[in-house]
C-alpha cells in the first residue's frame, strides 16, 4: 500500500479510516515506520487498536506499570530489560542497561520517565520516549526492590535489601534522604498522594511512614506476622495499604495508622497490591496464582481472577480504572477489562 500523503491528513480523519477499517492494524504500523509525521500515526494507533488480552514475553516478570493516559503498560523482566508496549501489546521499544534483575518500575506522572531499581544495586531514571537513560543513581549497598516516583514528579525513593530507604532527586540524581530504621530488607515503597510522605514495607515484619523531606519516622505499624512484601496509599490520601507472607492485606487509616480491615482469603504470600484511581478497590496478587479484587468499602467477598501459573510478582489497576494487569512467573501479563462492575478476560 502506499502511504504517501497519509501523513498531512488531520487525525480525527485518519481514525475514521483505522474505525471503519480501510486500514489495518498492520496498515497503522506500517505507517508509523515509513510516514514522517510518526506522532500523528502512533497516537492513531493507540487510540484505535483494542487492547490485548495477554503479552507474552521471554522471562519471568518483575514488575509493570501503565503510563498515566493508560495507553502503555511498562514491563520489567528477569533478562534485565524494560519493554513498552502499546496497550494492544505492540512492542514500541526495549530499555536496556542494567546489569542483574529489574525489580521495580514506575512511570512518572507527566508520563514521560520511568524510574526502575534492579539487583544490579542501581536505580536508573529513563526518558520513556526515547528510551535514552538519563540518571543512574547509586548509593545503595544491595538489590534495589522497590522504587517510586512522587506524584509531584520530584523526587524518587527506592528501597533495598542493605535496609534504607533513600530519597533522590531525579534531575540532579542526588541523594536527599537516607532512611535508617528497618532491621531487614525493604521490599516496596510508596509515595503518598501529597508527596510529604513515603510508607515502606520490609521483611522485619514492619510498616514504616517517613516524613518525606526530613527523613523522619512518623510511624511504626505492627501487626503482620511475616514478610511485608508491598504498601500503597490510596488515591485520596485516606488508607494506606499492604500484603505479606502472612497471606493477608491490611488497611490502616493513613493519618492515625489504626487498623480498620485485615483482607483473607489468600492462600499463599500476597506478594504485590495496588489501589484503583477511585480508592474504592484494591487489586492483590499471590503466591497461590491468583489475582484478588476487594471492595474495601463492603465486607462482599473479593472477585477472583484466574490465569496466572505460578507466583504473581506484579498486579496494578490502568488509571483510567478499566482495565486490571498481572504479571509473574509464567511470562506473561494477563489484563481483565471492567465490565458491569466486574473485571472479565479480554
Amino acid at each position: 500500500m502506499d502511504y504517501k500523503g497519509l501523513d498531512s491528513l488531520p487525525l480525527e480523519l485518519l481514525m475514521i479510516i483505522v474505525f471503519q477499517n480501510v486500514l489495518t492494524k498492520d496498515d497503522v504500523v506500517n505507517m508509523c515506520k515509513t510516514c514522517k509525521c510518526l506522532a500523528v500515526f502512533f497516537r492513531a494507533l493507540i487510540l484505535c487498536v483494542p487492547p490485548t488480552y495477554k503479552i507474552n514475553c521471554k522471562q519471568s516478570i518483575g514488575s509493570i506499570s501503565y503510563s498515566p493516559d493508560s495507553r502503555y503498560i511498562a514491563v520489567s523482566c528477569v533478562d534485565r530489560k524494560i519493554y513498552i508496549y502499546l496497550k494492544c501489546g505492540y512492542l514500541m521499544r526495549t530499555l536496556t542497561g542494567h546489569r542483574n534483575t529489574i525489580n521495580s518500575i514506575v512511570f512518572s506522572p507527566d508520563g514521560e520517565r520511568i524510574a526502575s531499581g534492579s539487583s544490579d544495586m542501581k536505580v536508573w531514571i529513563w526518558d520513556a520516549v526515547s528510551g535514552k537513560q538519563l540518571k543512574r543513581l547509586k548509593g545503595h549497598t544491595g538489590y534495589v526492590w522497590s522504587v517510586a516516583i512522587s506524584p509531584d514528579g520530584t523526587r524518587v525513593a527506592s528501597g533495598s535489601n542493605d535496609k534504607t530507604v533513600r530519597i533522590w532527586d531525579p534531575e540532579s540524581g542526588q541523594q536527599l534522604q537516607q532512611m535508617n530504621g528497618h532491621t531487614d530488607w525493604v521490599q516496596s515503597v510508596a509515595f503518598s498522594p501529597d508527596s510529604k510522605r513515603v510508607a515502606s514495607g520490609s521483611a522485619d515484619r514492619m510498616v514504616r511512614i517517613w516524613d518525606a523531606a526530613s527523613g523522619q519516622q512518623l510511624k511504626q505499624l505492627k501487626g503482620h506476622s511475616d514478610i511485608v512484601w508491598s504498601v500503597a496509599f490510596s488515591p485520596n490520601d485516606t488508607r494506606v495499604a499492604s500484603g505479606s507472607s502472612d497471606e493477608t492485606v491490611w488497611i490502616r487509616d493513613a493519618e492515625s495508622g489504626q487498623k480498620l480491615k485485615q483482607l483473607k482469603g489468600h492462600t499463599e504470600w500476597v506478594r504485590t497490591i495496588a489501589f484503583s484511581s477511585d480508592s474504592k478497590h484494591i487489586a492483590s496478587g499471590s503466591k497461590d496464582e491468583t489475582v484478588r479484587i476487594w471492595d474495601i468499602e463492603s465486607d462482599q467477598q473479593p472477585q477472583q481472577l484466574d490465569g496466572q501459573v505460578g507466583t504473581v510478582a506484579s498486579v496494578t489497576f490502568s488509571p483510567n480504572r478499566k482495565y486490571v494487569a498481572s504479571g509473574g512467573k509464567d511470562k506473561t501479563v494477563r489484563i481483565w477489562e471492567l465490565e458491569n462492575g466486574r473485571y472479565v478476560r479480554l
